[in-house]
């Protein structure tokens, strides 16, 4: 009977632990695969340094508008696989103040071009879940517009031109992030991510993904 017992016992272990490493790993990113996500940042604030700032002093910033790629090129099986690809985002910004009989409005736009290289982690017994962490390198591209009355440094070479100028940033941008996605369908998910950059560029971003 005991037989019996520790047999039936150890047959229902062998069952249990095959069915367990079965289901170890999902295939939301696997080798071969391309994601496309859409989106957009918030809470980050792009901070160029901008000497202007009288009285009645205002900043205002768009939100990040963001479009990454990623390829899963390398997956050697088990719960690890790597991906690479690229990320766009646009976001605007404006400064206002008043400085004597004079307004001014100090524009800003940048556009990020960036590569990106991520660790993704195959979560056990979920196949829904895409946990991830990477680096990002690129540049950033600036254009400025500077809009005010003020006669002597309305454009670029006037006296005093610089004096109410934004320092632009480094053209070099990197950082890194942490993210997820989560796949309602095969095809179709959303994302989250929390990213840190330099030059003071942190943000939260989230948005929609396909997988193509």
């Amino acid at each position: 009977m005991k037989t019996i017992l520790y047999t039936a016992i150890a047959a229902i272990t062998l069952t249990f632990s095959s069915e367990l490493n079965g289901q170890a790993v999902n295939d939301m990113f696997s080798k071969g695969d391309n994601v496309l996500s859409l989106g957009v940042g918030l809470a980050g604030t792009y901070n160029y340094g901008s000497a202007g700032g009288g009285s009645g002093s205002a900043f205002k910033q768009s939100p990040s508008y963001l479009i990454t790629y990623e390829h899963a090129s390398i997956d050697p099986g088990g719960s690890i696989a790597v991906g690479f690809g690229g990320y766009i985002s646009y976001l605007s910004s404006n400064l206002s103040w008043t400085d004597g009989p004079y307004s001014y409005s100090d524009n800003y736009s940048f556009e990020f071009i960036m590569a990106r290289a991520a660790l993704h982690y195959k979560v056990r017994y979920s196949a829904k879940v895409d946990p991830y962490a990477g680096l990002t390198i690129g540049y950033v591209l600036d254009q400025h517009n500077l809009v005010t009355g003020d006669p002597y440094v309305s454009h670029v070479g006037d006296p005093g031109y610089s004096a109410y100028s934004a320092t632009p940033p480094s053209p070099l941008e990197y950082g890194a992030y942490l993210g997820a996605r989560y796949y309602f369908t095969d095809k179709f998910g959303i994302w989250a991510e929390l990213v840190i950059m330099n030059n003071a560029y942190n943000y939260i971003g989230f948005g929609i993904n396909f997988k193509l």
